[in-house]
């Protein structure tokens, strides 16, 4: 009988190591990269965007929408995240908010904006700076207008290989939303490319506003963009590296 005691004693203190070692490795890998994603102003395929994040190991995620998506600069909803993703496309935003975000941005909240979140805030030159460019809804002779087109396949080519977020990423085609005669600040480091006619050439990059890193990523209008396996790593990558982790 004791010497089944002491096996069973053996067992389970070997039981104990195992789970202790599993849970120690759980912590020196980090907690999951939680992510605050702001929709609003302009319809998507709500179902098949998410289900693309839900596909990402180690992360977590929640969707805040317009008008309540302002607030979070604020009232320390923003603080709580890891990374803000824009997913919106927005044009009302107070002196307030306004101030509430260039603070945020200051103090090095990471920042991804998607697709037609390049769109927001027409009347906020300031915005233009944070995400590194601008597409012109009313133009003139000067500045026409952007344009843009659905359903277009184009190739995307990677212009820096060497950065985290194009890592083990090749040169590939998708089916997405095209946009043309947009404005892209010199300041703003290209990430990728196209050469289709009916687009502008730089449609991915990378910058800094105050402390925060920022990406925007122009292509993304729906499901086969969602669905593309290099879009869905690109995606993954650039939350990877703004995170810190890279």
């Amino acid at each position: 009988m004791k010497v089944c005691q002491s096996l069973l004693l053996g067992i389970c203190l070997l039981f104990s190591m195992v789970v202790t070692q599993h849970l120690n490795s759980q912590d020196k890998s980090g907690h999951a990269i939680s992510l605050l994603i702001l929709t609003g102003g302009h319809a998507f395929e709500h179902e098949a965007f998410f289900e693309m994040f839900s596909t990402f190991k180690d992360i977590t995620f929640r969707e805040i929408v317009h008008p309540a998506a302002n607030e979070i600069y604020a009232n320390g909803m923003a603080d709580k995240a890891d990374i803000l993703i824009f997913y919106d496309m927005m044009q009302v935003i107070s002196p307030e908010q306004k101030d509430a975000m260039t603070k945020l941005l200051e103090r090095g909240k990471p920042c991804l904006f998607l697709h037609h979140a390049l769109v927001s805030y027409q009347d906020w030159p300031e915005f233009e700076q944070i995400i590194g460019g601008k597409y012109i809804v009313t133009g003139d002779s000067a500045t026409p207008a952007s344009t843009y087109r659905h359903d277009v396949e184009f190739s995307i080519y990677i212009k820096d290989p060497n950065h985290p977020i194009t890592h083990d990423i090749r040169d590939f085609k998708i089916c997405d939303e095209v946009y043309c005669g947009f404005r892209i600040l010199a300041t703003s480091i290209p990430l990728l490319t196209t050469d289709h006619v009916e687009s502008s050439p730089v449609i991915a990059w990378t910058r800094r506003y105050g402390n925060s890193p920022i990406v925007y990523i122009q292509p993304g209008h729906d499901h086969r963009g969602y669905e593309n396996p290099n879009y869905r790593k690109l995606i993954y990558n650039a939350i990877i590296w703004l995170s810190g982790d890279k």
